[in-house]
């Protein structure tokens, strides 16, 4: 069981990006047949009520599930893991604080990396908090972030860590190779 977040990465690698845009062609259109199993959303609660409704609308029959939030000032981002066979994506969410909308920022088979021309990109600081998050919940299946880092270093996946993912594993404690 331990094997399975790096076998769902290795397939992400091998099969490519599964872009939101793609995601979005499977959503039903308004005369489509009626929809079949609801969508599954587990830790709702720590979602924003208008991040769940986004999530439940733009990810219909899917599972989902959550996986941490990072807060700042004026904006809770929250990653969502989700999948629907075939296809499977890291979900990325922004909820203003003030006004209480949320975005769809980023739906792909992996939440690193991110292009930082791209509008709504977080900034620097919150990807590093959200790289750290997503390391925290990958170090527990193995035990320590040295597990993890073995892991990874195991099926030659370190070479494939975005900037933000290497200062995340360094930030806990994680020790890497140089490149």
């Amino acid at each position: 069981m331990r094997a399975l977040p790096i076998f769902l990465l290795l397939i992400a690698l091998t099969l490519g990006p599964v872009t939101a845009q793609m995601l979005a062609q499977t959503e039903p259109t308004p005369d489509a047949a009626p929809a079949g199993e609801p969508t599954l959303l587990k830790g709702a609660a720590e979602l924003e009520p208008s991040a769940q409704a986004l999530l439940r609308q733009r990810f219909e029959g899917w599972t989902l599930e959550w996986v941490a939030n990072i807060r700042t000032k004026q904006t809770l981002y929250s990653i969502v893991y989700g999948i629907k066979d075939p296809l499977s994506a890291m979900i990325l969410t922004a909820t203003d604080l003030d006004s209480g909308s949320s975005q769809l920022v980023k739906a792909d088979n992996s939440l690193f990396p991110f292009d930082e021309q791209r509008r709504g990109t977080p900034p620097l600081g919150v990807r590093i908090a959200l790289a750290e998050a997503l390391v925290r919940k990958n170090s527990a299946r193995y035990g320590s972030v040295s597990g993890y880092v073995a892991a990874l270093r195991h099926y030659d996946m370190i070479r494939y860590l975005a900037p933000e993912q290497r200062q995340a594993i360094i930030n806990l404690g994680g020790k890497l190779p140089r490149q």
